[in-house]
């Protein structure tokens, strides 16, 4: 799916100290990372200098960074029917970690993107599945909201279009379920530091990477356009 050049220009307006953003999560990276006395790899989170999410081993042989929208179908099949299959058989052996990045495609996408950071690492796999699972219910919601509201929102800043998307589509209620409060969601929403974040890995993932739709997948920093599945990503694994 193509991005829209409206919104990734929308974005280039949150990313003003994105740099020193970067340089914060690279040094929080070690610190973020999730001990296990076991030897199961899914079991380990960390962030990496994208400021994107990772499981497995940080220092695998094999370093998938998986490209993703919120409102992307495709993306939703590869993380409920493909991604446990990857973590199970590669990731958990240690030689295969997976980092999840952001391109984001609408104003919907972003609002989900940002909460689904909500707790960092520890949090952010189960955030993430929860909304990929979630997703067509969420879509189904967005389609029936009114045209005066959609047009509505666009008038209200980013953090106050967001609430209200949340709200409507009651992704609040989701977080909840997965043991956020009000007052951390809130926290969430309204997090500046996440939002240029994310802004920066869809400006990156648009403008140096030239990637046009969702999954899109890098292997070991390398971008592979005629990957976009598991079967696809096979030839890169090591078993």
């Amino acid at each position: 799916m193509k991005y829209k050049k409206s919104i990734i220009a929308a974005l280039c307006i949150t990313i003003t100290g994105a740099p020193a953003v970067y340089a914060m999560q690279t040094a929080n990276s070690d610190s973020n990372l999730v001990q296990s006395s076991t030897q199961d790899w899914t079991k380990k989170f960390s962030i990496s200098k994208f400021g994107g999410f990772v499981i497995g081993n940080p220092d695998a042989e094999v370093r998938i960074s998986e490209y993703i929208s919120y409102t992307c179908s495709h993306c939703a099949n590869f993380e409920i029917n493909q991604a446990p299959i990857l973590k199970n058989q590669h990731i958990a052996k240690g030689n295969v970690s997976l980092e999840i990045r952001n391109h984001v495609r609408d104003p919907l996408d972003f609002t989900i993107a940002i909460l689904a950071r909500c707790g960092g690492s520890d949090k952010f796999y189960s955030n993430h599945a929860m909304f990929m699972l979630e997703q067509s219910n969420i879509i189904r919601r967005y389609q029936t909201l009114s045209p005066d509201d959609i047009s509505a929102w666009s008038t209200q800043s980013m953090s106050d279009y967001s609430r209200d998307v949340m709200k409507s589509l009651q992704l609040d209620t989701l977080l909840k379920s997965n043991g956020h409060s009000d007052a951390q969601i809130e926290q969430c929403l309204t997090d500046e530091q996440a939002q240029q974040i994310v802004s920066q890995m869809t400006m990156h993932s648009a403008l140096i990477q030239r990637i046009a739709g969702t999954p899109a997948f890098l292997i070991n920093d390398e971008y592979q356009p005629a990957v976009g599945s598991l079967d696809t990503l096979a030839p890169y694994l090591n078993n």
